[in-house]
């Protein structure tokens, strides 16, 4: 995921942007993102909730009562950066 974030701020950076270019890698970061989710929920999550006893997964489970807010964020941050705002 962080391979890709740099090669977003590149393309962002860049003198004349590709729009086609930096399309595809928000795909590629949100596709990322979504394997990202699925392995803390299927995997951190499922951990954490077997062995809440264990340090950390308290932690865990909070971080995961937190992702409903977090995913609006998201969306909302998202929505205000069509193609043509990153590209200007």
């Amino acid at each position: 995921m962080r391979a890709l974030m740099q090669e977003h701020r590149a393309l962002c950076e860049a003198s004349s942007p590709d729009s086609h270019a930096l399309g595809h890698i928000r795909w590629r970061l949100a596709h990322c993102s979504r394997q990202r989710m699925t392995f803390l929920h299927d995997v951190v999550f499922a951990a954490a909730e077997r062995h809440a006893d264990v340090p950390g997964a308290a932690d865990m489970l909070s971080y995961k009562a937190a992702l409903p807010a977090y995913r609006q964020r998201i969306s909302t941050f998202l929505a205000r950066w069509p193609m043509d705002a990153i590209i200007a």
